[in-house]
């Protein structure tokens, strides 16, 4: 009796197990404003071409309707960011995992294919993305300041170098805007014109960031003019990232110092 009930009790534990594996990926809960205003977004944009897909992001770019549809889903922020991620889990439209990826970078600073090593990104755009979620899945960019500070080594000793190059801050650009404390705590500790570049370019200042990796040494060359502009940025953006927990509260904090 007793070998028979243990055997049940396995059997049962097993069809519990292979339900669980077989079962949908549990996601997030979304703001239902965010989807009606994606929702939108999308509806403006549909049918255009593949080599215009750049423009979906770009609020300059379109009739007034489309502008101001990209607009406001920019102005969400990176609480896009989890959204985003579920669209990518499920979307299976070449074209639209493209289009989400864009939208990955624009919105949360993470660029998945600058520097990538592939040779057309159109065509490794679903191997980007499987990529790209493994190391979501995985808790990393939780975890972007623990793991940034043996993946990230800056060789300067403070000093500006002349130029920066984009590929020598791409370890960190690939964490996007979770990279952000690290670069604010270790801009509190040493000058760094790499780090600094790659705020710039995560948070979107791409102007400035292409101004100043051609010379750093003539743009916030101190690093309290670096970090008062980051603390500003912060003051100014911190309610874009109400909804990605300690994140938000790391930025908040850069926020009131």
């Amino acid at each position: 009796m007793r070998i028979g009930l243990n055997l049940l009790t396995i059997a049962v534990f097993l069809m519990l197990y292979h339900a669980l594996m077989a079962s949908p990926r549990p996601t997030q809960n979304v703001d239902p404003a965010y989807k009606a205003v994606y929702d939108e977004w999308r509806k403006q944009w549909v049918g255009l071409q593949v080599s215009d897909c750049e423009m979906w992001v770009r609020p300059d770019c379109g009739r007034p309707e489309q502008r101001e549809a990209t607009r406001n889903l920019l102005s969400i922020g990176p609480n896009l960011t989890p959204f985003i991620v579920d669209k990518l889990r499920t979307e299976t439209d070449h074209k639209r995992q493209y289009i989400l990826m864009i939208l990955l970078d624009r919105v949360s600073g993470i660029n998945l294919y600058f520097d990538s090593g592939v040779e057309y990104v159109w065509d490794a755009t679903p191997a980007l993305i499987k990529q790209f979620i493994a190391k979501w899945d995985s808790g990393n960019f939780l975890k972007a300041s623990e793991l940034l500070k043996s993946e990230w080594k800056d060789p300067v000793d403070g000093t500006a170098p002349e130029k920066i190059a984009p590929s020598s801050i791409i370890p960190i650009r690939r964490y996007g805007v979770y990279a952000l404390p690290f670069i604010f705590e270790s801009l509190n500790q040493r000058n760094s014109s790499k780090l600094f570049a790659a705020y710039l370019i995560i948070t979107g200042e791409s102007d400035q960031y292409a101004q100043y990796i051609k010379s750093p040494s003539t743009m916030f060359q101190t690093r309290g003019e670096k970090l008062s502009h980051i603390k500003a940025w912060a003051r100014e953006n911190e309610t874009k990232f109400e909804e990605l927990g300690d994140l938000y509260t790391r930025i908040k904090a850069i926020a009131i110092q």
